[in-house]
């Protein structure tokens, strides 16, 4: 039985279908801690009920259940590229979550010097969760000055929808431009203010305050230059000279 109910409606940016719809959003908790959501709307002339990962995202409010820290991750500390050379840039949670993972997003930041995102079509995220909610197909991407961010959901009008139970979340890719060492971060993509849930379990618990971010180190190394080339190929050129005297002046003392 449900203790507590929460009643609103709402309207979609954009309308459903390109009309505005109205939906009718219950939210409750029942006595065993878990969240109850009943969505109506209506979608094209049909009454459409979705299911309870809908509302948690769209009304942002849920029970937080405590646990310990989930880590959003970087798949390597340290990334080597040389500039104009593309680095795919791998970003995962650090743990299978056992109950999956209805709902995410983060935004990759970084220095503007140190080059940009090649375009939107490159990042990559997985298929379960490419979706923005009540929008449906293709997660939300956006990029500016110095940072990248993705944020989606798993496939809300699926005929059974089904939590996200892999890893990764999303790949980007950075074209460097300027030799020098940068701070890559992560931080969560809010678009509807502080108070928003972002990352939201399989089981409708709110996980953003159990959620580390991670960081990693971008190293820009220039190609050697004409001139250090030149010298390392002397170097070598003179080392070798040096080795072929010796030998033939040991073979002359042993003759």
């Amino acid at each position: 039985m449900l203790r507590v109910w929460r009643g609103m409606e709402m309207r979609p940016h954009g309308g459903w279908g390109g009309r505005s719809r109205t939906a009718r959003v219950k939210v409750g908790g029942g006595a065993d801690g878990r969240v109850r959501v009943v969505v109506e709307g209506e979608l094209e002339g049909e009454r459409v009920k979705v299911r309870a990962a809908v509302a948690v995202l769209v009304v942002g409010w849920v029970w937080s259940a405590s646990g310990q820290a989930i880590g959003v991750r970087f798949d390597r500390e340290d990334y080597v590229v040389q500039p104009g050379a593309s680095v795919a840039i791998q970003v995962s949670l650090d743990t299978t979550l056992a109950k999956g993972l209805y709902s995410y997003g983060e935004v990759l930041v970084y220095d503007p010097l140190a080059g940009r995102v090649v375009d939107l079509d490159s990042i990559v995220v997985p298929t379960e969760l490419n979706f923005n909610g009540v929008e449906g197909p293709g997660a939300l991407k956006h990029i500016s000055d110095g940072a990248v961010g993705v944020k989606g959901t798993v496939d809300f009008f699926a005929q059974s929808t089904a939590s996200y139970s892999g890893r990764v979340l999303a790949t980007f890719k950075i074209l460097p431009l300027a030799p020098g060492d940068y701070v890559l971060k992560l931080k969560p993509f809010n678009t509807l203010g502080p108070t928003e849930s972002v990352f939201i379990g399989g089981d409708g618990t709110k996980l953003d305050d159990q959620i580390g971010f991670g960081s990693a180190q971008l190293h820009v190394i220039p190609e050697p230059s004409g001139m250090a080339l030149m010298m390392w190929g002397g170097s070598v050129f003179l080392l070798k000279r040096s080795l072929r005297r010796l030998s033939s002046l040991r073979r002359a003392a042993h003759g």
